[in-house]
């Protein structure tokens, strides 16, 4: 048996839909589709394809941001480390003292 199938993919399930609706548009009132809603389409598929677009360039620039973040916590990691060395060396004996400047000293 033939498995017939709906896109997940947003960009192709827009283009289905557009298949559809111009099908359906061009058999006019003979068309087996007339029982279903069809009002508004062109838009409702133009806003789903705005608002797929618009989550596209959001996860672009969460990407970006992502990177410029790791980035910068990289450069600060770096500190951060010669920090608590310097400061393990001075307060040798009594590792606490290091959560006076924020560290948690696990016993």
């Amino acid at each position: 048996m033939s498995k017939i199938k709906i896109p997940s993919n947003t960009v192709h399930f827009c283009d289905l839909l557009e298949n559809l609706h111009n099908a359906h548009k061009s058999k006019g009132d003979v068309s087996p589709l007339s029982s279903l809603d069809w009002t508004g389409m062109e838009m409702k598929i133009s806003t789903l394809r705005e608002k797929h677009a618009e989550m596209e360039e959001a996860r672009r620039s969460a990407e970006q941001l992502r990177e410029e973040r790791d980035i910068a916590k990289r450069k600060l990691k770096e500190l951060v480390r010669h920090a608590r060395d310097i400061l393990k060396g001075i307060h040798r004996g009594e590792l606490r003292e290091l959560g006076e400047y924020g560290f948690t000293v696990d016993d």
